[in-house]
Protein backbone atom coordinates (compact mmCIF):
# COMPACT_ATOMS: atom_id res chain seq x y z
CA UNK A 1 0.00 0.00 0.00
CA UNK A 2 1.43 3.10 -0.87
CA UNK A 3 0.97 6.14 1.55
CA UNK A 4 -1.50 8.22 0.43
CA UNK A 5 -2.60 11.60 0.52
CA UNK A 6 -6.59 11.37 0.48
CA UNK A 7 -7.76 13.43 3.51
CA UNK A 8 -10.19 10.57 4.52
CA UNK A 9 -7.43 8.65 5.33
CA UNK A 10 -6.10 8.49 9.03
CA UNK A 11 -3.13 10.92 9.80
CA UNK A 12 0.02 9.22 11.55
CA UNK A 13 2.25 11.47 12.54
CA UNK A 14 5.71 10.22 13.60
CA UNK A 15 8.07 11.58 15.76
CA UNK A 16 11.82 11.10 15.14
CA UNK A 17 11.31 10.66 11.16
CA UNK A 18 14.42 10.50 10.39
CA UNK A 19 15.57 8.40 13.32
CA UNK A 20 15.69 4.40 13.31
CA UNK A 21 12.58 3.93 15.12
CA UNK A 22 11.00 6.38 13.24
CA UNK A 23 11.79 5.48 10.06
CA UNK A 24 11.27 1.98 10.32
CA UNK A 25 8.00 3.20 11.60
CA UNK A 26 7.38 4.79 8.42
CA UNK A 27 8.39 1.93 6.41
CA UNK A 28 5.91 0.02 8.24
CA UNK A 29 3.17 2.11 7.17
CA UNK A 30 3.78 2.19 4.15
CA UNK A 31 3.72 -1.83 3.81
CA UNK A 32 0.68 -1.97 5.58
CA UNK A 33 -2.58 -3.19 3.48
CA UNK A 34 -3.88 -0.14 5.06
CA UNK A 35 -3.87 3.38 4.16
CA UNK A 36 -2.85 6.20 6.13
CA UNK A 37 -1.68 9.80 5.51
CA UNK A 38 1.81 9.98 7.14
CA UNK A 39 3.67 13.12 8.96
CA UNK A 40 7.07 13.06 9.33
CA UNK A 41 8.23 15.36 12.29
CA UNK A 42 11.92 16.69 11.59
CA UNK A 43 14.00 19.34 13.25
CA UNK A 44 15.52 20.02 9.65
CA UNK A 45 13.83 19.33 6.53
CA UNK A 46 16.61 19.66 4.70
CA UNK A 47 18.42 16.58 6.04
CA UNK A 48 18.81 13.71 3.36
CA UNK A 49 17.06 11.30 5.28
CA UNK A 50 14.21 13.99 5.81
CA UNK A 51 14.00 14.92 1.46
CA UNK A 52 13.92 10.85 1.18
CA UNK A 53 10.87 10.39 3.33
CA UNK A 54 9.17 13.53 1.36
CA UNK A 55 9.63 11.23 -1.76
CA UNK A 56 8.04 8.61 -0.25
CA UNK A 57 5.28 10.63 0.17
CA UNK A 58 4.92 11.90 3.60
CA UNK A 59 4.18 15.23 4.42
CA UNK A 60 7.35 16.79 6.54
CA UNK A 61 7.18 19.53 9.49
CA UNK A 62 9.56 21.29 10.49
CA UNK A 63 8.59 21.25 14.40
CA UNK A 64 11.18 21.22 17.89
CA UNK A 65 9.13 18.33 19.37
CA UNK A 66 10.40 19.63 22.67
CA UNK A 67 8.56 22.65 22.93
CA UNK A 68 4.82 23.13 23.37
CA UNK A 69 5.07 25.30 20.35
CA UNK A 70 6.40 22.57 18.56
CA UNK A 71 4.37 19.52 19.77
CA UNK A 72 1.14 21.40 18.67
CA UNK A 73 2.15 21.90 15.97
CA UNK A 74 3.21 18.65 14.65
CA UNK A 75 0.10 17.11 16.03
CA UNK A 76 -2.18 19.10 14.84
CA UNK A 77 -5.32 17.32 13.10
CA UNK A 78 -3.77 13.59 13.61
CA UNK A 79 -5.49 10.41 13.83
CA UNK A 80 -2.32 8.82 15.54
CA UNK A 81 1.09 9.56 16.98
CA UNK A 82 4.10 7.30 17.51
CA UNK A 83 6.01 9.50 20.44
CA UNK A 84 9.49 8.57 21.57
CA UNK A 85 12.38 10.77 23.65
CA UNK A 86 15.68 10.11 23.24
CA UNK A 87 17.38 8.95 26.56
CA UNK A 88 18.77 11.47 28.42
CA UNK A 89 21.74 10.77 30.12
CA UNK A 90 22.51 12.72 32.82
CA UNK A 91 19.64 15.09 33.38
CA UNK A 92 16.93 12.80 33.75
CA UNK A 93 13.95 14.48 34.73
CA UNK A 94 14.18 16.51 31.30
CA UNK A 95 13.09 13.21 29.62
CA UNK A 96 10.31 13.00 32.06
CA UNK A 97 9.11 16.58 30.85
CA UNK A 98 9.78 16.11 27.66
CA UNK A 99 7.36 12.97 27.25
CA UNK A 100 4.66 14.64 28.95
CA UNK A 101 5.31 17.80 26.71
CA UNK A 102 4.26 15.09 24.03
CA UNK A 103 1.93 13.78 26.18
CA UNK A 104 -0.17 17.29 26.37
CA UNK A 105 -0.04 17.90 22.79
CA UNK A 106 -1.52 14.39 21.53
CA UNK A 107 -4.26 15.04 24.44
CA UNK A 108 -4.85 18.50 23.52
CA UNK A 109 -4.93 17.74 19.66
CA UNK A 110 -7.54 14.54 20.32
CA UNK A 111 -5.41 11.83 18.91
CA UNK A 112 -7.19 8.70 19.01
CA UNK A 113 -4.18 6.60 19.80
CA UNK A 114 -0.19 7.53 21.17
CA UNK A 115 2.32 4.78 20.68
CA UNK A 116 4.75 5.53 23.19
CA UNK A 117 8.52 3.99 23.10
CA UNK A 118 8.37 2.59 26.04
CA UNK A 119 9.83 0.63 28.65
CA UNK A 120 8.75 -1.85 31.24
CA UNK A 121 9.82 -0.13 34.59
CA UNK A 122 12.08 -2.38 36.50
CA UNK A 123 11.83 -0.45 39.63
CA UNK A 124 8.60 -1.40 40.22
CA UNK A 125 8.62 -5.29 38.95
CA UNK A 126 12.02 -5.69 41.53
CA UNK A 127 9.84 -4.54 43.94
CA UNK A 128 12.22 -1.78 44.51
CA UNK A 129 15.32 -3.88 44.54
CA UNK A 130 17.18 -1.70 41.60
CA UNK A 131 16.33 1.37 39.49
CA UNK A 132 16.65 1.61 35.79
CA UNK A 133 16.25 5.74 35.57
CA UNK A 134 16.16 5.14 31.59
CA UNK A 135 13.94 2.79 31.46
CA UNK A 136 11.50 3.60 34.26
CA UNK A 137 10.94 7.08 32.94
CA UNK A 138 9.56 6.14 29.79
CA UNK A 139 7.05 3.85 31.94
CA UNK A 140 6.22 6.93 33.83
CA UNK A 141 5.50 9.01 30.73
CA UNK A 142 2.99 6.31 30.00
CA UNK A 143 1.48 6.47 33.31
CA UNK A 144 1.40 10.18 32.84
CA UNK A 145 -0.47 9.38 29.63
CA UNK A 146 -3.12 7.34 30.77
CA UNK A 147 -3.46 9.42 34.04
CA UNK A 148 -4.79 12.36 31.88
CA UNK A 149 -7.13 10.28 29.69
CA UNK A 150 -5.05 9.69 26.64
CA UNK A 151 -5.26 6.19 24.63
CA UNK A 152 -1.92 4.75 24.99
CA UNK A 153 0.21 1.81 23.54
CA UNK A 154 3.80 0.94 24.34
CA UNK A 155 6.07 -0.21 22.56
CA UNK A 156 9.23 -1.41 24.63
CA UNK A 157 11.98 -1.97 21.99
CA UNK A 158 14.61 -4.98 23.30
CA UNK A 159 18.39 -4.54 22.85
CA UNK A 160 19.62 -3.38 19.65
CA UNK A 161 21.40 -5.11 17.12
CA UNK A 162 23.46 -2.16 16.14
CA UNK A 163 24.49 -1.56 19.61
CA UNK A 164 26.26 -4.96 19.45
CA UNK A 165 28.05 -4.14 16.27
CA UNK A 166 28.74 -0.46 16.28
CA UNK A 167 29.06 -0.11 20.46
CA UNK A 168 30.23 -3.53 21.89
CA UNK A 169 31.41 -5.82 19.05
CA UNK A 170 33.94 -8.42 19.60
CA UNK A 171 37.76 -7.00 19.93
CA UNK A 172 40.85 -8.85 18.63
CA UNK A 173 43.07 -10.66 21.46
CA UNK A 174 46.76 -11.12 21.22
CA UNK A 175 45.96 -14.73 20.51
CA UNK A 176 44.34 -13.71 17.29
CA UNK A 177 40.67 -14.52 19.19
CA UNK A 178 38.38 -12.22 19.71
CA UNK A 179 36.46 -10.74 22.76
CA UNK A 180 33.00 -9.73 23.99
CA UNK A 181 33.57 -8.34 27.81
CA UNK A 182 30.53 -7.11 29.13
CA UNK A 183 29.29 -7.36 32.74
CA UNK A 184 26.74 -10.06 31.90
CA UNK A 185 26.95 -13.59 33.14
CA UNK A 186 27.15 -15.81 30.65
CA UNK A 187 23.89 -16.95 30.82
CA UNK A 188 21.96 -13.63 30.87
CA UNK A 189 19.16 -13.42 28.70
CA UNK A 190 19.40 -10.29 26.36
CA UNK A 191 16.13 -9.92 23.48
CA UNK A 192 17.75 -8.34 20.31
CA UNK A 193 16.09 -6.49 17.86
CA UNK A 194 16.62 -5.28 14.28
CA UNK A 195 15.33 -2.02 14.95
CA UNK A 196 15.68 -0.81 11.09
CA UNK A 197 14.05 -4.15 10.06
CA UNK A 198 10.90 -5.03 12.33
CA UNK A 199 10.74 -2.02 15.08
CA UNK A 200 7.81 -0.37 13.24
CA UNK A 201 6.41 -3.68 12.21
CA UNK A 202 5.37 -4.28 16.26
CA UNK A 203 4.09 -0.26 16.35
CA UNK A 204 1.73 -0.34 13.25
CA UNK A 205 0.72 -4.32 14.64
CA UNK A 206 -0.29 -2.70 17.95
CA UNK A 207 -1.62 -0.37 16.41
CA UNK A 208 -4.59 -2.22 14.10
CA UNK A 209 -4.71 -4.96 16.38
CA UNK A 210 -5.83 -2.35 19.01
CA UNK A 211 -3.08 -3.49 21.59
CA UNK A 212 -3.82 -2.50 25.51
CA UNK A 213 -0.86 -4.45 27.49
CA UNK A 214 3.08 -3.22 26.42
CA UNK A 215 4.42 -5.03 23.16
CA UNK A 216 7.81 -6.12 23.70
CA UNK A 217 9.65 -5.71 21.20
CA UNK A 218 12.19 -8.72 20.33
CA UNK A 219 11.93 -11.72 18.58
CA UNK A 220 13.34 -13.88 20.98
CA UNK A 221 15.88 -13.93 23.84
CA UNK A 222 19.55 -14.92 23.40
CA UNK A 223 22.74 -15.69 26.28
CA UNK A 224 25.73 -13.08 26.21
CA UNK A 225 28.01 -16.41 25.54
CA UNK A 226 25.40 -17.47 22.71
CA UNK A 227 25.64 -13.83 21.09
CA UNK A 228 29.60 -14.79 21.03
CA UNK A 229 28.62 -17.56 19.12
CA UNK A 230 26.87 -15.83 16.38
CA UNK A 231 29.32 -13.74 16.09
CA UNK A 232 31.62 -16.78 15.63
CA UNK A 233 29.28 -17.80 12.76
CA UNK A 234 29.43 -15.05 10.82
CA UNK A 235 32.60 -13.63 11.29
CA UNK A 236 34.33 -16.36 11.09
CA UNK A 237 36.16 -16.39 13.71
CA UNK A 238 36.89 -18.03 17.22
CA UNK A 239 34.69 -15.01 19.57
CA UNK A 240 34.73 -15.80 23.16
CA UNK A 241 32.45 -14.26 26.29
CA UNK A 242 34.20 -13.09 29.07
CA UNK A 243 31.84 -11.12 32.13
CA UNK A 244 34.03 -7.94 32.89
CA UNK A 245 33.88 -6.49 36.40
CA UNK A 246 31.87 -3.55 37.09
CA UNK A 247 34.23 -1.28 38.07
CA UNK A 248 36.92 -1.75 35.70
CA UNK A 249 33.95 -1.35 33.11
CA UNK A 250 32.77 1.56 33.93
CA UNK A 251 36.36 3.10 34.23
CA UNK A 252 37.33 1.99 31.05
CA UNK A 253 33.47 3.30 29.01
CA UNK A 254 33.60 6.81 30.66
CA UNK A 255 36.63 7.23 29.36
CA UNK A 256 34.88 7.04 26.12
CA UNK A 257 31.19 7.95 26.85
CA UNK A 258 31.84 10.20 29.99
CA UNK A 259 30.45 9.13 33.56
CA UNK A 260 26.99 9.77 33.18
CA UNK A 261 26.80 7.98 29.98
CA UNK A 262 28.85 5.23 31.58
CA UNK A 263 26.87 4.84 35.15
CA UNK A 264 24.10 4.21 33.23
CA UNK A 265 25.06 1.57 31.07
CA UNK A 266 26.57 0.15 33.94
CA UNK A 267 23.36 0.52 35.87
CA UNK A 268 21.74 -1.63 33.06
CA UNK A 269 23.82 -4.33 32.66
CA UNK A 270 23.26 -4.94 36.40
CA UNK A 271 19.20 -4.99 35.95
CA UNK A 272 19.87 -7.28 33.46
CA UNK A 273 21.57 -9.72 35.08
CA UNK A 274 19.39 -9.61 38.04
CA UNK A 275 16.02 -9.26 37.26
CA UNK A 276 16.47 -9.32 32.99
CA UNK A 277 15.62 -6.82 30.67
CA UNK A 278 11.93 -7.52 30.62
CA UNK A 279 12.35 -8.98 34.16
CA UNK A 280 11.75 -12.30 32.23
CA UNK A 281 8.43 -11.97 30.64
CA UNK A 282 7.27 -13.94 27.64
CA UNK A 283 7.67 -13.25 24.48
CA UNK A 284 5.05 -15.23 22.64
CA UNK A 285 2.09 -12.75 22.95
CA UNK A 286 3.96 -9.51 21.54
CA UNK A 287 5.04 -11.75 18.33
CA UNK A 288 1.84 -13.28 17.72
CA UNK A 289 0.76 -9.48 16.50
CA UNK A 290 3.53 -9.91 13.94
CA UNK A 291 2.28 -11.43 9.93
CA UNK A 292 6.03 -12.82 10.26
CA UNK A 293 8.18 -13.00 12.54
CA UNK A 294 11.12 -10.56 13.33
CA UNK A 295 14.37 -11.07 12.73
CA UNK A 296 16.38 -13.68 14.95
CA UNK A 297 20.05 -12.11 15.94
CA UNK A 298 21.91 -14.27 13.94
CA UNK A 299 19.74 -13.28 11.04
CA UNK A 300 20.55 -10.09 11.77
CA UNK A 301 24.32 -10.09 12.16
CA UNK A 302 24.04 -12.24 8.55
CA UNK A 303 21.69 -9.25 7.43
CA UNK A 304 24.64 -7.05 8.37
CA UNK A 305 27.92 -9.17 7.33
CA UNK A 306 29.51 -6.05 6.33
CA UNK A 307 29.16 -4.07 9.13
CA UNK A 308 30.17 -6.67 11.54
CA UNK A 309 33.61 -7.61 9.70
CA UNK A 310 34.08 -4.29 9.46
CA UNK A 311 33.62 -3.52 13.21
CA UNK A 312 35.86 -6.43 13.50
CA UNK A 313 38.42 -5.09 11.89
CA UNK A 314 38.54 -7.41 9.44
Amino acid sequence: MTITSEPTAPLFTVVGATGAQGASTIHALKASTKAYRIRAITRDPSKPAAKKLEDLGCELVEADIDTKAGATKAFAGSDYVFGMTLSDYDVNPNEYQKGQVQVDAAKAAGVKTFIWSSELHLGRLSGGKIKVPLFDVKAEVADYARSVGLNIIEVCPGAFVSSYINHFPPRKQADGSYLISVPLNSDTKLPPIDVESDFGRYVVAALETNRTTPVLVASEYITAAEIAEVFSKVSGQNVKFSKAEDEPFRQRLAAFVGEGRAAHILNMNTAYRTIGYYAQQDLADSNAILSTPARTFSQSLEARKDDVLKAMGL
